[in-house]
């Protein structure tokens, strides 16, 4: 598991927070179990929503549903309900709790506790996603209660039954309050739909799925919240649920609206519901359906295995592109990587079970579900809205592989984010982020902290709060929004809030608001950007708490790294700006320009720096400059720079240099920071003036494309007129600029209604 924080150039960047296999094996002894590679090892991580306060039992919780080798001693753990275990199957789906030790920056290897296991009778569809519902509040009946969701966990659940068993957790929805309840593992709910029933485990929230992998927690107009699930088909129909309490899915006696032919297996198929239905079962069928003639794939009910598997998303609320408003979107992570959407309020009322009352709905013609839209997709590669993006028809053509094997993710602020297991990579959809936000830009140079409405939308609220974990904040600094706004009595480095007093504040248009000189950074690691860990939280009628963006813009005082600083006749000094000194044992500059001065420039050997055993590697050439140390490191502080000498050829600027340095006993190297000394762009003398002089020496530091009688213009066109461009003039993003920066990868859509018609949505 990895976390993702900004390195010392702002990109994001990943590093492991948690190595679940090894954390297990310190606890147990038992590590992940891999027997089947599809489905094994960690399926899904959640935290507890009272993860960060100290005061609270779920301090420092978090939850991992796993594939875990089955221990030896089976009888001296919980298993849940009365499934068989394999005699082939060498792991157990089990539910783990880790507690996160802030202290120490580490999982606390002594606390990790097992809630419960389950026998799995073949090795397929076991433990699947879990989750809180991220809509409810404290004081809420759901708050605190983790679902659990479980595949069938047999290919041959088709024959056995399945997910119609009421006294195991196979093919089932659960629901616990996960925290320890004195000597028991877990709590279960008084409100779950089965307490007090006979033959039926009180865990199970809802039953009757083959693999319901993959859910999220929806709110409607009226602020309730519907769980939405996706459940893999066999090989007839793909299933998208609104899972209520207490309701059967009918798997594997259905799939969809039809009766799935289960006694000799999957290759019969399915037929259509009878015409007394109503009167057999109470069965609740999809608000969606997908069949395996949609899209690249184009097969028949009962074909054998084609490669579809629906994965599913959540409800796009207040997306900043209006057209998504609404929106469901769910893919193919099978063999074609298609995605689709459906609109929540068709899914909402589609009629999805039958009441043999009802005269309306007592007949299988009278359940209705949700169209299904097929999209395309264009990707932003370079991050440049000036370049067209590139089209594609599915996601397996941007992965490049035969499968897409893509997750949809939804963010803090309910935006969506789409990944894929094949290439590692994860996309925002930015037309997805929320039209309703408040964006906070932080200038690295002042410490000023400003609110900006960018998002074009009118946006009421009535106190907004500043966290840092690193204590970068500085509580005197910070101003109030107006006359009748009040400052907390907490406020510390931690947390800064305001409120105001009567009434709300109504955000309009572009309305910018400063917050005084609040940004105060605390370095906490090399390499990583100090104090740049700001959350930003407001709040509007009814206490409702958003999450704002942050944008961090200018230079900063101090880059928490080792910088490469370049003046303009080429003269190159390393030096750790940072607090934090480190050893070094490698470093390389790259010019992708071809503007690298090889025959002048001073190697840390020559300098004697770490008793002289720094060597230059032969791999150093006009295009890279590379020194080893063979034996031993050097260490870089504050206090001690390092003179390379010349290493820019005359007539060169900033654009094409890379510094990067390995630091001791590191096995890949880092990014450092590259600054140019600006002073008069063309004074390559040195002399304060721009004129023919140093158009000669820009010329003769030419070398390709050759030169000839344009090249006068283009030194008028860059130097002629001799503007001061100094580094007081350095790029500070406009909000929205910044904003596009963040957002890595841009993703389109292209929807296909059912009668050809088109329109371009943003995602």
């Amino acid at each position: 598991m990895y976390q993702v924080d900004r390195n010392s150039l702002g990109q994001g960047e990943a590093s492991p927070w948690i190595d679940v296999n090894q954390a297990l094996l310190a606890a147990t002894g038992r590590g992940l179990n891999y027997q089947n590679p599809v489905h094994g090892g960690l399926r899904a991580i959640a935290f507890h929503p009272e993860f960060a306060n100290l005061s609270s039992p779920g301090y420092g919780k978090f939850y991992a549903s796993v594939m875990q080798n089955r221990p030896t001693n089976p009888t001296n753990h919980f298993y849940l309900g009365d499934s068989i275990h394999g005699h082939n199957i060498n792991g157990d789906s089990a539910l783990i709790e880790f507690t996160y030790d802030f202290n120490n920056q580490q999982i606390a290897t002594n606390a990790t506790r097992e809630l419960f296991r389950v026998n799995m009778p073949v090795y397929d569809h076991p433990i699947k996603q879990i989750r809180f519902n991220n809509h409810a509040q404290p004081g809420d009946e759901d708050y605190g209660l983790l679902y659990i969701a479980h595949g069938d966990a047999s290919v041959q659940s088709a024959i056995a039954g399945g997910g119609q068993n009421t006294n195991d957790a196979l093919g089932k929805m659960l629901r616990i309050n996960p925290l320890q309840d004195g000597g028991n593992p877990y709590s279960i709910p008084a409100t779950n739909p089965f307490v007090g029933g006979t033959g039926v485990l009180p865990e199970i929230y809802a039953l009757g799925f083959r693999n319901p992998h993959t859910f999220s927690f929806n709110l409607d107009d009226q602020g309730n919240s519907h769980i939405i699930g996706a459940d893999a088909g066999r090989d007839n129909i793909e299933e998208i649920n609104i899972i209520r309490a207490g309701r059967n899915y009918g798997w594997s006696e259905r799939e969809g609206t039809f009766v799935h032919l289960n006694s000799g297996g999957y290759i019969n198929g399915v037929t259509p519901l009878p015409s007394n239905e109503a009167l057999l079962n109470d069965f609740v069928y999809p608000v969606v359906q997908v069949d395996h003639n949609t899209g690249a794939i184009q097969a028949e009910p009962g074909d054998g295995f084609v490669g579809f598997a629906i994965v599913s998303g959540h409800v796009l609320r207040d997306p900043v592109d209006a057209n998504l408003r609404g929106l469901y979107f769910y893919s193919n992570f099978g063999e074609s990587g298609d995605i689709f959407y459906a609109q929540f309020s068709d899914m909402l009322s589609a009629v999805d079970d039958l009441d043999p009352g009802n005269p309306s709905r007592n007949e299988p013609s009278e359940l209705t579900w949700a169209e299904s839209h097929l999209i395309r997709l264009a990707l932003d590669n370079d991050n440049n809205p000036a370049t067209p993006p590139l089209l594609y028809d599915n996601f397996n053509a941007i992965v490049e592989d035969f499968r897409s094997d893509t997750r949809f993710g939804e963010g803090p602020r309910g935006e969506m984010y789409i990944s894929s297991k094949r290439n590692g990579t994860i996309y925002l959809a930015p037309g997805t982020l929320p039209a309703s936000a408040l964006t906070l830009v932080v200038d690295r140079t002042t410490g000023e902290a400003s609110v900006v409405n960018v998002s074009g939308g009118v946006v009421d609220i009535d106190g907004l709060s500043l966290r840092s974990e690193s204590g970068s904040l500085a509580a005197g600094g910070f101003a109030a929004v107006g006359p009748e706004w009040s400052m907390s009595a907490a406020n510390d480095s931690t947390k800064v809030t305001q409120l105001k007093e009567d009434g709300i504040l109504t955000w309009t248009g572009a309305t910018t608001v400063s917050l005084g000189t609040v940004f105060l950074p605390q370095a906490t690691a090399f390499g990583i950007p100090a104090g740049e860990d700001l959350q930003f939280l407001y709040t509007g009628p009814g206490s409702a708490q958003s999450l704002g963006y942050v944008v961090y813009a200018g230079e900063p005082s101090n880059h928490n790294t080792i910088v490469m600083t370049i003046d303009r006749s080429g003269g190159a000094v390393l030096l750790n700006e940072s607090v934090f000194a480190v050893e070094v044992e490698a470093y390389r500059i790259t010019s992708t320009v071809n503007a690298l001065q090889t025959t002048t420039w001073t190697s840390l050997d020559d300098q004697n720096a770490g008793n002289g055993s720094w060597s230059e590697s032969a791999l150093s050439g006009e295009n890279m400059l590379l020194e080893l140390q063979e034996d031993g490191s050097t260490l870089f502080s504050q206090s001690t720079p390092y003179d390379l000498g010349q290493v820019l050829l005359p007539g060169f600027v900033s654009e094409g240099f890379i510094f990067e340095f390995l630091l001791a006993g590191a096995s890949e190297f880092m990014r450092g920071v590259v600054k140019f000394e600006l002073g008069i762009p063309g004074d390559f003398d040195m002399d304060g003036n721009v004129d023919g002089d140093d158009f000669l020496i820009w010329q003769r530091g030419q070398t390709s494309p050759p030169l000839d009688a344009g090249d006068l213009a283009i030194w008028r066109e860059h130097f002629g007129e001799g503007v001061l461009l100094t580094e007081s003039a350095s790029q500070a993003p406009e909000p929205a600029a910044g904003l596009l920066l963040l957002s890595g990868v841009v993703l389109a859509a292209l929807s296909q209604r059912p009668v050809g018609e088109r329109r371009r949505i943003r995602a």
